[in-house]
């Protein structure tokens, strides 16, 4: 049994670039704060899945369905897709009727 299908990993990752982009709208890049408070967010989530693993395991004798190493290839698609955009909005090709992933 999967605790935790593809489709949910999907919605993570789209949560989690839903997030990326509120805290890049709260938070001036001017400040530097915003990488401090990426990577403590990443640790965070990555001890708190961490956790979970183990206490499924430990109770269900289940694994979920991506490992916990795979979190850090999450976050790296959502700094990927947000680099992409700033990218494309800093050159003046954003399109704002292109629907592709990670536009918005």
């Amino acid at each position: 049994m999967v605790l935790v299908t593809s489709r949910s990993h999907i919605q993570f990752e789209t949560g989690l670039y839903k997030d990326y982009k509120r805290m890049n709208r709260e938070i001036s890049e001017a400040s530097g704060l915003m990488n401090e408070v990426w990577s403590s967010l990443k640790a965070t989530l990555l001890k708190k899945y961490q956790h979970c693993e183990s206490l499924v395991q430990e109770c269900y004798k289940q694994k979920l369905a991506f490992p916990p190493e795979k979190l850090n290839t999450i976050f790296a698609d959502v700094e990927k897709k947000w680099s992409a955009k700033a990218k494309k909005l800093s050159s003046g090709s954003w399109d704002p009727n292109d629907m592709t992933e990670g536009s918005d």
